[in-house]
């Protein structure tokens, strides 16, 4: 059964290659959504898959690319909408 969630990752995560990463492994585990900078300096995910999925993506959130520094990374249930695909949004 897919859900979805919205991950909130705060630390040093924009300008060190982080969207991509998150968009690399999102496709290599099989979950749809996007991912996008905010104007807070955090970043946004929302992603659609298995609960278990989710728990991987979620820990590779927390690890993030090699010269990020991620603090914390927050997490909400979300409604399933019609992604079928993961993005980078700008």
């Amino acid at each position: 059964m897919k859900t979805a969630k919205k991950f909130i990752v705060k630390g040093r995560v924009q300008g060190v290659g982080f969207r991509y990463f998150t968009e690399k492994i999102a496709n290599s585990i099989g979950v749809y959504g996007y991912v996008k900078n905010m104007y807070n300096g955090s970043v946004e995910v929302y992603a659609i898959g298995t609960e278990l999925q989710l728990k991987n993506l979620k820990e590779y959130l927390e690890r993030g690319p090699s010269f990020a520094r991620v603090d914390r990374v927050l997490e909400e249930d979300m409604d399933v909408y019609d992604y079928y695909s993961f993005s980078v949004k700008f």
